[in-house]
């Protein structure tokens, strides 16, 4: 099949988060004080250790899960959990929480350019993010437009939109139908196995980015590229 759409990953793929690891657990006490600081409260050790112990339930590195859930609900548990009134708060919450761990956020080099090449191919451009934490589209809204990638990309959905997170075909397919493609003419680019295990088992070709220079695993791909641009000579 021709391929008439791709759709690609956010963090990692298209953009990265210098210093920022993939499981925040380590920065959890830095971005509850933020939080803290944000809605006037002073935090004791006792409050940041319940905050953390809530976010570790949600914390999708070490306790996968396929369906998704609010920030709204997540920091609901931990105002509950620090016996203080959240209804006035948490949009203060969410806003303090997740600036925290976006402050260093950066498009890779070769992203805007691939993207404009592939609208100059008539390959229409989708984005299909897993969120941390529940965290509202707005935030990645900003960071697509924060990277100047916003007016490259025709579609985004988050795994708040379709309230499933990869490798859950749901997304996949949402993103094909908002593309207006059907799966088989979609590929999608990630750079883990869930990305290229969703994609397959939706029935689009996968794609995997591996800037590592190293042998790249074996994870049932159709392609293996290094860099975004490899993707233009492919289409």
């Amino acid at each position: 099949m021709p391929v008439a759409a791709i759709g690609f990953d956010l963090g990692e793929t298209l953009l990265t988060y210098a210093e920022t690891p993939l499981d925040w657990t380590a920065h959890y006490s830095d971005a509850l004080r933020a939080v803290g600081k944000k809605i006037g409260a002073q935090l004791t050790p006792a409050d940041l250790s319940e905050g953390a112990r809530v976010l570790s339930l949600y914390n999708t590195r070490r306790n996968p899960r396929r369906n998704e859930v609010s920030c709204g609900k997540i920091f609901e548990e931990i105002f509950a959990a620090w016996r203080r009134p959240a209804a006035d708060s948490l949009e203060q919450a969410a806003e303090a929480f997740f600036g925290f761990f976006q402050q260093r956020m950066a498009a890779y080099p070769e992203s805007p350019g691939t993207l404009a090449g592939l609208r100059t191919r008539d390959v229409r451009v989708g984005v299909l993010t897993d969120v941390p934490y529940g965290m509202p589209r707005t935030f990645v809204q900003r960071d697509l437009a924060g990277a100047k990638l916003d007016r490259l990309v025709d579609v985004l959905l988050t795994s708040r939109d379709v309230g499933w997170r990869k490798p859950e075909v749901a997304g996949f397919h949402s993103l094909a139908v908002a593309l207006g493609v059907k799966p088989e003419e979609l590929w999608f680019v990630g750079n883990e196995e869930k990305d290229i295990a969703g994609a397959r088992a939706a029935g689009a070709t996968a794609v995997l980015i591996d800037r590592s220079g190293s042998l790249a695993p074996a994870w049932g791909q159709h392609h293996t590229i290094r860099n975004l641009r490899e993707i233009l000579p492919l289409v």
